[in-house]
């Protein structure tokens, strides 16, 4: 099989194609063929996403089946977005009627919570007084905030990132099945292109989701 390779460190350019074995699932794993992945910050690092025709995976691990009326291309750009944006959702205790503010919606979180980003100063004055401001950074200075705002004040700040459970991915899957939620995808690239693909995100000009395709 083909993949995505990335053997240096440097520029989206060192990002190759080579030709793999094709993974040979264990008995508790998965073989998925992959028709389309979604590009986000940190994902060949962190071993993230699927750069390749076929990639094995637990069968524990956090996947459902796809809705039949979903292309290839949203169902890749969903998961991530959704999800976190799903689990910061509840751990907010967003009702119905409520408002949100919905902080640097260009992205796949918070397009998918559906302002420009905001720091914590300007955002919290957008808040009622007992307003919380999610956030899924961890640098250095929103976990600050995030201290300082414990000990008092009238506004929170929470840094958050959702544990990848499959109840939430069955959730998403029924807002998509119920069309109430669907992707927003801003670039599609051939595998062939993925430095292209990385190039356009690391600029963070886009708007939406951009997915690399394997068909």
């Amino acid at each position: 099989m083909q993949a995505i390779v990335c053997e240096s460190y440097g520029s989206p350019d060192v990002l190759t194609i080579k030709d793999v074995p094709t993974p040979a699932p264990k008995d508790n794993e998965v073989l998925v063929c992959v028709h389309a992945t979604s590009v986000n910050y940190g994902y060949l690092g962190q071993k993230m996403g699927a750069y390749a025709e076929y990639v094995a995976v637990p069968e524990n691990d956090c996947f459902v089946e796809k809705p039949a009326a979903l292309p290839h291309d949203e169902a890749a750009a969903l998961p991530y977005g959704a999800v976190m944006a799903w689990h910061l959702l509840k751990k907010a205790g967003v009702r119905k009627g409520q408002k949100v503010l919905v902080n640097g919606a260009s992205g796949g979180i918070g397009s998918a919570a559906v302002r420009g980003r905001l720091p914590f100063s300007e955002a919290k004055a957008l808040l009622n007084d007992d307003g919380t401001v999610l956030s899924v950074s961890f640098k250095t200075r929103h976990l600050l905030q995030m201290l300082r705002s414990s000990f008092g004040g009238k506004h929170k700040m929470l840094c958050v990132l959702a544990p990848g459970k499959v109840d939430d991915l069955r959730a998403v899957r029924e807002l998509i099945e119920n069309g109430a939620l669907r992707a927003h995808v801003a670039r599609r690239f051939a595998f062939t292109d993925a430095p292209a693909a990385h190039r356009l995100v690391e600029e963070g000009k886009h708007t939406g989701a951009v997915v690399i395709t394997f068909a």
